[in-house]
């Protein structure tokens, strides 16, 4: 008989999880001077390896969480 491996993942709930600040486009020079803040109003820690942050426009690379971005 054949056998198959399955990988079962954990839904991740991410209705705790708030961007409660937003901060871009400094004047001047931006190096080191945008950022968002992020807060997890859940009672769990919530996961955010691999999903982006982007800007409606397209114009900069997408911020992507690593491995390991947990909050």
């Amino acid at each position: 008989s054949a056998t198959a491996d399955l990988e079962v993942k954990r839904r991740i709930d991410y209705r705790g999880i708030l961007i409660s600040e937003v901060f871009y486009d400094a004047a001047g020079s931006d190096t080191g001077r945008e950022y968002i803040e992020i807060h997890n109003g859940s009672d769990y820690p919530c996961d955010l390896t691999g999903l982006a942050i982007v800007d409606g426009a397209g114009a900069s690379r997408p911020f992507a969480f690593p491995d390991g971005s947990v909050i």
